[in-house]
């Protein structure tokens, strides 16, 4: 005890003990701050709802819809990797499918965009071009759950969706 009492009350040792004392202090909130805020920060992309919608005369007349809702505490952009056929199989796949919701419409209106910012609680949607020439609206409707996996990007997080 003397020892540590003589170290404490000389000027360069106790100086030296505070640093210490300091660094593991400010480390350990470090430690425990970088994992409350990787909790608090989590990516969640949920899946709201999906379905087939037929348009003749488009570019893509046979399309299934996919919609998420950003269930994360802040923005997150989101974009299409991936898709990989189950039981149904696609004419293509273009990355401009991505569209955002605001005031109950979807933008851009027209075309898609490649990827999409969405706001916490808003929602977005994206959509595959099926292959008409293979399959039709009601085999596609009979098919939901074995479809195919849609595989998207929100914040470089990899998330999948089963169609």
């Amino acid at each position: 005890m003397d020892v540590l009492k003589a170290l404490w009350n000389d000027s360069v040792w106790s100086k030296v003990i505070a640093a210490l004392i300091i660094f593991v202090a400010s480390s350990i909130l470090s430690i425990v701050t970088s994992v409350k805020l990787k909790w608090i920060w989590r990516v969640k992309l949920t899946m709201t709802n999906r379905g087939v919608s037929s348009q003749p005369g488009a570019g893509y007349p046979l399309k299934y819809y996919i919609e998420m809702r950003n269930d994360s505490v802040k923005s997150i952009e989101v974009k299409l990797l991936s898709y990989s056929p189950k039981a149904i199989s696609v004419k293509s796949f273009p990355p401009e499918v991505m569209q955002v919701r605001f005031h109950s419409k979807w933008f851009p209106p027209d075309q898609g965009a490649d990827k999409v910012a969405v706001l916490p609680g808003q929602l977005c949607r994206a959509w595959i071009g099926i292959d008409e020439g293979k399959f039709k609206e009601e085999q596609v409707k009979m098919a939901s759950g074995s479809i195919g996996t849609l595989v998207v990007s929100a914040n470089n997080k990899r998330l999948s969706f089963e169609l």
